[in-house]
């Protein structure tokens, strides 16, 4: 197993949604049942290109190991996709744009 040095934490207001920070990038992991679909993944601009995104895809599987991993894409992070899918961090890459208005409906219950 690897170093592993991203941190994961439950969205304070969505319940399928984990937020994964990890150095100088983040993401969301949205969870339903066993498929995660990434989506707002970023990568700090001044740190693009040095392999930090990529690690934190590695983390990521590492920690969803058995599930289906999916993301959509734009035409600017495509070739990133690309790269992510061929390591085998992610199962799937989409040419359509996934709609997540459904977590809307699965709100995370206020704690007292």
């Amino acid at each position: 197993m690897g170093m592993n040095m991203a941190r994961f934490n439950q969205h304070p207001q969505y319940a399928p949604v984990t937020i994964v920070r990890c150095d100088n990038s983040m993401a969301w992991c949205i969870q339903d049942d066993e498929v995660i679909y990434m989506a707002n993944v970023w990568v700090h601009p001044d740190v693009r290109g040095t392999g930090i995104g990529m690690k934190m895809m590695a983390e990521i599987r590492e920690h969803y190991p058995d599930a289906h991993i999916t993301t959509d894409y734009t035409e600017e992070s495509q070739g990133f996709w690309n790269k992510v899918f061929e390591a085998g961090h992610v199962d799937e890459v989409v040419d359509y744009r996934y709609n997540f208005d459904w977590i809307n409906g699965r709100l995370s219950q206020p704690t007292v």
